[in-house]
């Protein structure tokens, strides 16, 4: 696999606003771009590349359909059916509870007239962009990420999406290209979106890139690039003023010592760290010593997503499942934590979410099951909801809080020992650092 964006089937940066006089940091950086067709609005967002939407053909979005006449022939991940950009009027849906209960659908999906009372498409799109657990409450309260600046690093973005557009101050691509990626639109959106995101008011600084060279071997995982990214965003915070650091960077992926840039990749984020920005990865735990753990929890489609009774933690075998196409990561993982494993877990949503996709600027996806990626966006999220509580914050406060504040959950790890997870509770976790002095 390219990228361990680790969705199952499934990188930015200058503040205009605020920080003038220190211009030629913006300026510098768009000069070092490898990027084209530099565009700077009234507003000072840089935007190097508008990158097209997904199957866009001579300026017209293509949305390729595929059509089936039997449920059987409709592709899978695992046990998960496939059934984006479908077109199912031809079947006969009736008696599919089942098979529909744990599929993945967009709003290019053509259903039939003849479905199961069960499963109702509109709902569990609604209640999949509803991240949970207390977060809408929190931004209707005006604890939204006003303020905040947040970075991220994964592929092409299509920039003009509606749930994000608006939030992006600053995008750039280190080893870019092509189209808009899938991936890209559902880690802003889960990060930063206006509706669906933890963090709607936050601004997002963002460079896209490949963990994979582009020009040359496209098999094999090689994150030179993913460390210019992070070497970018440290480069640009420097020029920002101190109230318009960026305080969070998401990057899902995972990297490993057999992967190409491991090294480089490494010392990027500790330069990141040690410039004050929460990195946040699948190798958390390396990045910051072994302290950090999370772990992802699934969501029944209807279930309610406000409820902390509506979650619960995969499986052990099925977490490590989840990363098993990435070159060594997965042995890698289980090595360090069977080593030097922490005694809790934090336990993060992570199924059942409704993506912005980038087919088109208000088309989204629902995923029945995520990934290691849909960590990482949703923790910066709630980070930047944090910092604006409490700016002084630091990682390891916020990991602390989180884990005291948390409901203890537990996981089953190779069907016979058990780990103890903490399932986040956000609106515990900001009341205790607003009274944290």
């Amino acid at each position: 696999m390219r990228k361990i964006y680790l969705l199952l089937v499934l990188f930015i940066v200058l503040m205009f606003s605020g920080c003038r006089a220190k211009s030629n940091v913006a300026t510098a950086a768009l000069k070092n771009s490898n990027s084209k067709n530099t565009a700077t609005s009234s507003s000072g967002t840089y935007i190097v590349r508008h990158p097209p939407a997904e199957g866009k053909i001579g300026g017209v979005n293509v949305i390729i359909s595929k059509t089936f006449y039997y449920l059987d022939n409709a592709p899978k991940f695992g046990d998960y059916l496939d059934l984006r950009d479908s077109d199912l009027s031809n079947i006969n849906l009736s008696k599919n509870s089942v098979e529909l209960s744990n599929c993945f659908f967009s709003t290019h999906t053509k259903w039939p007239k003849k479905m199961t009372e069960g499963f109702k498409s509109d709902t569990i799109l609604e209640l999949g962009k509803n991240q949970g657990l207390g977060i809408r409450k929190l931004n209707n309260e005006g604890i939204d990420g006003s303020g905040i600046n947040i970075a991220i690093i994964d592929q092409p973005l299509l920039v003009d999406h509606e749930q994000y557009k608006n939030q992006i101050k600053f995008y750039d691509e280190i080893n870019g290209g092509g189209e808009a990626s899938m991936h890209a639109s559902a880690m802003a959106s889960i990060a930063v979106g206006k509706t669906i995101g933890v963090a709607p008011k936050a601004k997002l600084y963002y460079v896209g890139t490949y963990n994979f060279n582009t020009k040359e071997d496209n098999s094999k995982l090689d994150f030179t690039g993913e460390a210019k990214a992070v070497d970018r965003i440290v480069e640009i915070n420097k020029g920002l003023s101190e109230k318009d650091k960026i305080r969070v960077l998401s990057i899902s992926a995972a990297w490993c010592p057999n992967n190409k840039g491991y090294k480089k990749m490494n010392e990027a984020v500790e330069i990141a760290k040690k410039s004050g920005i929460f990195v946040i990865s699948a190798n958390i735990f390396e990045t910051y010593n072994n302290k950090f753990w999370y772990y992802g929890v699934d969501r029944d489609p209807m279930a309610d997503p406000e409820k902390q009774s509506s979650y619960k933690p995969h499986k052990w075998s099925n977490w490590i499942s989840f990363v098993s196409d990435i070159p060594g990561f997965g042995k890698y993982y289980e090595e360090k934590f069977t080593e030097l494993g922490a005694k809790e877990l934090l336990l993060v949503p992570m199924c059942s979410k409704t993506f912005a996709t980038p087919q088109g600027v208000n088309d989204y996806s629902f995923n029945r099951i995520g990934g290691w990626s849909s960590v990482e966006p949703y923790l910066a999220g709630l980070y930047a909801l944090s910092c604006q509580v409490k700016p002084d914050i630091t990682p390891d406060l916020f990991w602390s809080t989180a884990l005291k504040t948390g409901d203890i959950m537990e996981i089953k790890n190779k069907g016979k020992e058990t780990e103890t997870g903490k399932l986040i509770n956000p609106i515990k976790l900001i009341e205790a650092l607003r009274n944290d002095k």
